[in-house]
């Protein structure tokens, strides 16, 4: 706006990198893959947890899912459906929206990084049997220090939340 003195730009808006920025757009557009991924994913982890296959209910059917599965085939198959729908909508091209997968995998290698490196962290804590270790070590302190035992828990947990990096595997592990 300072160097053109225009504050309304019409025509075709550029981002950052210089990529052509699509005015057909509608906030649908945001909302329903987000809602789509949702519910997929949802009924990724039912169909993994047995719910269809063995006849499980709904909380059965979640505490026996896997996410590390179901997570993966919801995400798949939303992006799939959300593909669709633009190119039906004539919002981008089949191109450019095979153009974006890339760029949109590159943009979550941190995250995914992250996780992977969480699951890494978790399963070792698992197989050493820190949950063990731990309540054993609690189990022998905890008769001396009953007037403190909240105290002593939150201890416990901030070490352990340090030691490990993780908050869910500090949740597990008490």
């Amino acid at each position: 706006a300072i160097e053109k003195g225009d504050l309304f730009t019409s025509g075709e808006i550029k981002n950052e990198q210089n990529e052509q920025v699509s005015q057909k757009g509608k906030v649908i557009d945001l909302l329903l893959p987000v809602v789509v991924l949702i519910v997929i994913c949802i009924v990724a982890l039912l169909y993994v947890g047995g719910m269809w296959s063995d006849g499980l209910n709904f909380i059965d059917a979640f505490g026996n899912t896997d996410a590390t599965v179901g997570l993966p085939w919801g995400g798949i198959i939303a992006l799939v459906i959300t593909i669709a729908y633009m190119v039906l909508r004539k919002v981008v091209t089949f191109k450019e929206a095979m153009e974006c997968i890339p760029k949109g995998f590159n943009a979550m290698v941190p995250a995914i990084l992250i996780l992977t490196m969480a699951t890494a962290l978790k399963n070792m804590t698992s197989v050493l049997g820190t949950k063990y270790y731990v309540g054993d070590l609690m189990m022998g302190s905890a008769e001396a220090l009953d007037m403190f035992l909240p105290a002593v828990i939150f201890v416990v947990a901030c070490i352990l939340a340090f030691a490990t990096g993780t908050s869910w595997g500090t949740f597990g592990i008490l």
